[in-house]
């Protein structure tokens, strides 16, 4: 028994169908508050009930029933939360339609209480609720796989007919009867198959109204029409021309053709009938749009708010399915199928027919389907595909089928095909299944809309099984970038229309859902919008500076998006935190202390920082204890951070921040984002955090004494944090920032700015603007001679078996670069060299797979056409192929391989890496580039600060330059790069950055 019930007589009574379940092997779990059972079955399996749900349940097995009530012998106390049922989503967001027979739960998801739901709690919720704010929803529990499309059949209200006729307006009812060649049920649905199919569908009411509507028209929830003619034609788009013109005219001669609309009446609208406008939407595929929200006297006027909303499958459905099913990566594939022209299958009744006229070419016709642009299409569409689903997954044995409106997606094995004769192709087994079913229904499809794979799009994310990640698509991220750039660029206007800012706020939102964390990047642009909003500023927003760095930064961390794991984005508690921080802030400074690692610091305020508010002293000291988890580890997965101050926890909770913090959280987050760390924070009573109080108010000696185990040190702020919070690091330690919390990503150097004659005069009159010329200057011819000159170069290994790759790793390189070509295979062939198979093996032991990457002016360019050559490769070598479109060392190709490592579930930065690789022109330069890069950052975002020679010389990735050459190749080439080189050494004075004591680490005297 897992759990048990109080008083066994009232349970013998009432629950005689659970008893039971009991006696067959099942345990029992109660909700004492809610009065829910939840039955677990030996299997594991589980079936959840109501005390509504269990009248005509077994009645006899008296026998039975008293040995298993008798059998109960724990109490209702001892069940643990986790194995309670999940409370009705709908329900807690106030959407639930039919509440009396939802097979969930009706309780608080924060109390779990059933007299209100989440939204009307007052009780706090639990730190796990609270976190999940800002996940809009993408947090998946194991044991929530339900589909509410699936099921909503269940439950719902059938559909209404249209009112009687003595309350229609004497007109439109007229109308109708002297006209009816202009009013007809067209639908392609076989309505007496679809009814047959759901004779053993519980949800009688509905299946009846559903298949009245198909044979005599849907109405769409609306309350009696007005008694009016009514002609919003007028506001129309101009007469269309070109390709839209030819688009309309086409459209409304198939829409004659199929009878969807009326053979024109005329030119004249008649009394008591209703005209929306109608234009042709769209850039690319063009659409007709029904607007019938047009005007006083609308269409959607009379639909009322609460029958709008519907029931749909989102992408959290499908992760939850397939976390539950416990699916692998590497033998799964989605796939998707679309239903053909959805919402016009619908027919509508006649009466509603008269009021959906639409006018082309200044001739009228009658629109007979269901359309967009109504109030109330996708409601109609949705309750009958409901019903679809429900035969798909009750008769059909097609299980898991998701629905978003009219796109139905799902999972099957790859294992799994059949193959189907319509389209002439193979598909994935149960896609075919769905689709055997529509054809028996008459519902359309085309064969274009049904697509599988590993990788797809559904419903406007890109779903990676692969990667196991949900992103945005390049083909929507890419113009989000371009609309952001628009914005933020140094020389766009200041000024934006209203429109403007409320589409692209529109379209970063729609990013937020897989990036939350970048949420902090719209407020400013939020707060300008609703200052517009309020003044009415002739529509006009303001786009001030702040703004545009907000938008800057927003790009820059959009640009390096890798989406969202969904293999861990768990809700979770504060005992599955992988790492716990206490913070606490005064005036004087704040104090840290973590049990995790039983370490603590301290940091003192200057007295010129008391004028800021206390609030942004604990944000900053959240961000510090951000920082020092990151940096502790390369990647902290769940991070739990307490902190003395209720406001600073919704900050970081909500990632919404006063203007005093903004910096802070924008700082906080994009460390969480590059860190891939999952953040809760939550307020704590001082009584429970006495070390970090104490920390902060001047208090190290008793701290210290009372906890002589604890290891105390100041905190040394991270350059980066002085550089964003100037005003809170006054007089601070600053310590450069450790290698693992930042990855910069650079873009290709710009040519330095040519001064005219008055800039230069007045850069001489100026010292420190002399000096920072003069400075500039040096640095570019120092870094023009040692393109070659200077690298980081190992130049005396042969080939691979003669490199220490275990030095390498304990040396703190993570990563590696090769090139293909008589580096690990010979020229124009895909299968490692044999001699290296052993070194390889070790390689790929040493540093893991996806830490490895092949760079090659050959697989995986643009030569390599369709990227074949590189798909056999990776699968001869084991590891992955850069796609390129630039030769190397070209920096665009440099952004690539950044872009990879950044990508990395734990990142990877240029420092980090070495490089392997047989051509100075090419290998060498490459990384020498990489490490010149890297200088010019650090000299433009810190012009007056001098580096020493020997910390310039250590960044950027190491070079290996192996000199084996497995066939000869490129002869003329190699003899310039060989004379080029003893130049260069001769010239130097055979300088390097190595010397012979320094290499032997890493480079064996002798091969393995």
């Amino acid at each position: 028994m897992l759990a048990s019930l109080s008083g066994v007589d009232e349970l013998r009574k009432q629950y005689r169908c659970l008893v039971w379940h009991i006696s067959k092997g099942c345990n029992i779990l109660v909700d004492s508050e809610s009065e829910y059972l939840t039955m677990e079955s030996s299997d594991g399996s589980s079936l959840s009930t109501s005390p509504t749900m269990v009248d005509g349940c077994i009645e006899d097995q008296e026998e039975e029933l008293d040995w298993a009530a008798n059998s109960v012998v724990h109490t209702v106390n001892e069940v643990k939360p986790s194995k309670l049922p999940t409370p009705c989503e709908l329900f807690n967001k106030n959407i639930c339609l039919s509440p009396t027979s939802c097979p969930h739960p009706h309780i608080c998801s924060s109390c779990r209480r059933p007299d209100h739901n989440a939204m009307q709690c007052n009780q706090e919720p639990s730190q796990g609720a609270r976190s999940a704010r800002n996940r809009r929803g993408l947090l998946w529990e194991d044991d929530e796989s339900y589909s509410p499309c699936a099921q909503a059949s269940l439950q719902a209200d059938p559909l209404p007919s249209p009112p009687p006729v003595n309350e229609l307006p004497r007109r439109l009812v007229n109308i109708v009867q002297k006209h009816p060649e202009l009013f007809k049920i067209v639908t392609p649905i076989k309505v007496d198959v679809f009814e047959g199919l759901l004779a053993s569908h519980p949800n009688k009411p509905l299946v009846k109204s559903v298949c009245r509507g198909f044979r005599e028209g849907f109405w769409p929830f609306a309350q009696i029409p007005y008694d009016l003619t009514v002609d919003q034609s007028w506001r129309q788009r101009p007469r269309e021309h070109g390709l839209r013109l030819e688009f309309l005219k086409s459209q409304i001669a198939k829409e004659v053709e199929t009878g969807r609309f009326s053979v024109s009446f005329g030119k004249k609208l008649y009394s008591g009938m209703a005209c929306m406008p109608m234009h042709v939407g769209g850039s690319k595929k063009f659409r007709l749009i029904n607007n019938h929200s047009s005007g006083d006297y609308s269409l959607n006027s009379l639909i009322p708010e609460n029958v709008r909303s519907v029931r749909a499958d989102d992408i959290c459905a499908l992760v939850r399915v397939l976390r539950a099913r416990c699916l692998t990566k590497k033998n799964v594939l989605l796939f998707k199928s679309d239903v053909a022209q959805a919402f016009r299958i619908i027919p509508m009744s006649p009466y509603w027919q008269a009021l959906q006229v639409v006018r082309v070419n200044d001739k009228y016709y009658v629109d007979r389907c269901n359309t967009f642009g109504n109030a109330a299409s996708q409601r109609l569409f949705c309750e009958f595909f409901s019903l679809v689903l429900w035969i798909a997954e009750n008769l059909w044995g097609v299980s898991d089928i998701l629905s978003y409106v009219d796109d139905n997606f799902s999972w099957e094995l790859t294992s799994r095909k059949k193959y189907y004769a319509r389209y002439g192709r193979y598909l994935p087994e149960k896609q075919v299944r769905l689709l055997e079913l529509w054809d028996i229904l008459g519902i359309p499809h085309e064969s274009k809309k049904q697509v599988s794979g590993t990788i797809l799009n559904i419903i406007g994310y890109k779903v990676d099984l692969r990667r196991m990640r949900i992103s945005i698509p390049e083909e929507k991220m890419d113009p989000l970038i371009t609309q952001l750039s628009g914005f933020c660029n140094p020389g766009t206007s200041q000024t934006k229309s209203l429109q403007e800012c409320q589409k692209l706020a529109g379209s970063v939102n729609w990013a937020f859902n897989v990036n939350p964390l970048l949420r902090p990047g719209l407020d400013s642009l939020h707060q300008e919008l609703a200052r517009a909003k309020e003044l009415d500023c002739n529509k006009k927003c303001i786009i001030s500076e702040r703004i545009k760095s907000d938008l800057a930064w927003l790009t820059n961390l959009l640009q390096r998006s890798k989406g969202l794991p969904f293999t861990k984005s768990d809700s979770w508690e504060p005992d599955d935190a992988s790492c716990t921080i206490y913070c606490d802030a005064s005036l004087n400074g704040f104090g840290l202390w973590s049990p995790t690692t039983n370490e603590a610091f301290y940091y003192r305020f200057a007295p010129d920082t008391y004028a800021l508010p206390l609030s942004t002293f604990h944000a900053f000291a959240v961000v510090c204890a951000i920082f020092w988890a990151r940096s502790r580890k390369s990647h902290s997965e769940r991070l739990l951070i307490y902190t003395a101050d209720r406001t600073t926890a919704e900050v970081f909770n909500s990632l919404s921040a006063p203007d005093e913090s903004h910096d802070l959280l924008l700082l906080a987050a994009e460390v969480l984002f590059d860190g891939d760390i999952d953040l809760h924070v939550a307020d704590v009573a001082e009584g429970e955090n006495k070390i970090a109080y104490r920390l902060s108010r001047d208090s190290t000696s008793a701290v210290s004494q009372d906890h002589p185990n604890l290891t105390t040190a100041e905190f040394r702020i991270p350059r980066y944090i002085a550089d964003r919070a100037p005003k809170l690091c006054v007089g601070a330690a600053v310590v450069e920032i450790p290698k693992i919390i930042k990855n910069v990503h650079f873009g290709s150097p710009k040519k330095p700015r040519k001064l005219n004659s008055k800039q230069t005069r007045a850069v001489e009159d100026n010292p420190d603007e002399r000096e920072s010329k003069e400075r500039v200057s040096v640095v570019s011819k120092r870094e023009a001679k040692q393109l070659l000159v200077k690298p980081t170069l190992i130049n005396d290994a042969e080939d691979l078996r003669f490199l220490d790759f275990t030095a390498l790793h304990k040396a703190g390189y993570r990563g590696a670069v090769f090139d293909k070509d008589n580096c690990l295979t010979v020229p124009h062939e895909d299968a490692l060299v044999p001699e290296l198979k052993e070194a390889w093996e070790k390689c790929r032991l040493t540093f893991g797979d996806e830490n490895i990457l092949v760079v090659s002016n050959s697989a995986g360019s643009r030569l390599d056409s369709g990227g074949i050559q590189a798909e056999s490769v990776s699968h001869h070598l084991g590891v992955p192929v850069l796609r390129h479109n630039s030769m190397k060392p070209a920096y665009s190709c440099i952004q690539d391989i950044r872009a990879y490592f950044a990508s990395l579930k734990c990142p990877i930065s240029d420092n980090e890496l070495f490089v392997v690789g047989d051509r100075i022109f090419t290998d060498v330069v490459l990384a020498n580039r990489m490490r010149t890069s890297w200088h010019r950052m650090q000299e433009s975002l810190n012009p007056g600060e001098a580096r020493h020679t020997a910390a310039r010389d250590a960044d950027g990735p190491l070079s290996i330059f192996v000199d084996r050459v497995w066939k000869k190749e490129a002869g003329a080439m190699r003899f310039l790069e060989k004379g080029l080189t003893r130049t260069v050494e001769r010239w130097t004075g055979m300088q390097s950055a190595f010397t012979l004591e320094q290499r032997s680490p890493f480079v064996r005297q002798n091969r393995d």
